[in-house]
């Protein structure tokens, strides 16, 4: 009897032991679940998370996953809010944004130099703010949507004295160039409306750095979370060479020192603590409406098959090659950077081959909305969202939104951005590991 009653102790000790085995066992899976989970699946801003070495994320992604516009967007485009760049998310943390540049990017400080120009007025800014704001467009430019990416409010022109340069700022102004005025003298080229080159806009970046930090380490740690955008610029070198009927030889000779500009303005940043920088290259210039109506001809051999110059996007290309040769050489003198080229060239040819569908009217597409914009006796399109062409030198709004959501999807990989499929994936083989995991450990602790 005693025998018994012992052996039947020992099954039960026995059992609760493999019990007790088993459950220390399938919480420790559990947890390893749940820390690996923690690396996909943020919290608060950024509702995905891809972990990589340093400063460089490399991912694959979709290429057929994105969308290039939400089709269902009202066409007054004014629900910026409800906006969405679904299914891409940036994966890393952007704190503050730096903008240089020119029109492209500007949000007010050149009417802050020249209150009486003609950006001041109305229609320009119309759609979106219903006033003018200084952007070269009829509402949001492509910063706005990168801000907006980035979970950012939109950013101030420095100029603007009661700015609030929290997350930011944006330094760029129209018709800035990349070369100094004197620069562009020697070449007799008369400056444009602004001297505000790239270099100024450097020193403002400078000024307002020693507002922001007191020694170089803290300057360095904070713009480390930064992200800065260094142009559009270099395309009004080459605008106010053409207007002022210098030859494309020339202009083809002004290239190497317009990029070396860029490129210098890149060293200094970096040289300040920056560690993700977007340079942008030049857009297709025999694309836009101004130049088609400047160059006009009747020669079709001189048009490609988007009805676009040849020969002045042989230009831009020309720059935009020069251009990614100096950042490479930037990324290997400065591996520990994130540069990214930003292609504006192929954003905005894809935009032009895809238009129909993107919701532009194909007969109105070399066709500016606003004529005289801004000045008496102009006038304006009823539907602005049926154009590319805003002003014949500058683009809608809703062409802007396609170009930076391509820009987002294309070229934005190497700082952080994600697409939702990557965390599904992640979510689906943890709950397999989990759930294969502790049947395998049960089968092992109770056999």
């Amino acid at each position: 009897m005693s025998r018994y009653f012992l052996n039947k102790m020992i099954d039960h000790t026995f059992s609760f032991s493999s019990y007790t085995t088993f459950l220390i066992v399938a919480a420790v899976i559990c947890c390893y679940a749940v820390v690996s989970l923690s690396y996909s699946f943020s919290t608060d801003d950024n509702p995905i998370r891809q972990v990589s070495d340093a400063s460089q994320l490399h991912f694959q992604y979709s290429a057929d996953a994105f969308s290039a516009v939400d089709h269902h967007q009202d066409h007054d485009d004014d629900n910026f809010d409800d906006f969405s760049f679904a299914p891409y998310y940036p994966s890393i943390k952007v704190e503050a944004i730096y903008q240089f540049g020119d029109s492209i990017s500007d949000t007010g400080n050149f009417i802050r130099q020249n209150p009486s120009s003609n950006f001041a007025n109305l229609p320009y800014g119309q759609t979106f703010f219903h006033k003018p704001t200084g952007r070269c467009s009829n509402g949001l430019i492509m910063i706005d949507y990168i801000s907006k990416f980035y979970k950012l409010p939109l950013l101030e022109p420095y100029l603007k004295k009661d700015g609030n340069f929290n997350h930011g700022v944006n330094f760029a102004v129209a018709g800035s160039t990349a070369l100094n005025t004197s620069d562009l003298a020697t070449k007799g080229i008369k400056p444009g409306p602004t001297n505000s080159s790239l270099f100024v806009q450097l020193n403002w970046f400078k000024s307002h750095l020693n507002s922001i930090c007191s020694t170089p380490s803290e300057c360095k740690e904070k713009l480390a979370k930064a992200l800065f955008m260094m142009g559009e610029i270099g395309g009004n070198d080459y605008n106010w060479a053409f207007i002022q009927n210098l030859t494309m030889t020339e202009t083809y000779n002004m290239v190497p020192q317009v990029v070396q500009a860029i490129k210098h303005a890149v060293e200094e940043v970096i040289k300040l603590g920056a560690m993700g920088i977007v340079v942008p290259g030049n857009f297709p210039i025999g694309c836009m409406t101004c130049n088609l109506n400047m160059f006009k001809t009747d020669d079709l051999t001189m048009y490609d098959e988007l009805k676009c110059l040849k020969n002045l996007n042989n230009h831009s290309n020309y720059h935009n090659n020069m251009l990614q040769q100096a950042i490479k050489e930037l990324r290997k003198d400065h591996p520990h950077v994130t540069i990214v080229y930003a292609d504006y060239t192929s954003a905005m040819q894809q935009l032009l081959r895809d238009s129909a569908s993107l919701g532009f009217d194909e007969e109105r597409m070399q066709e500016a909305c606003c004529v005289k914009c801004g000045n008496k006796g102009g006038s304006v399109c009823e539907n602005p969202y049926k154009h590319v062409s805003w002003d014949s030198v500058h683009l809608t709004q809703h062409a802007y939104q396609i170009m930076a959501k391509w820009l987002i999807k294309n070229n934005f990989h190497d700082l952080g951005v994600v697409i939702t499929s990557m965390a599904i994936s992640t979510y689906s083989i943890s709950f397999y590991f989990i759930f294969f995991s502790l049947i395998f450990s049960y089968i092992f602790v109770m056999f």
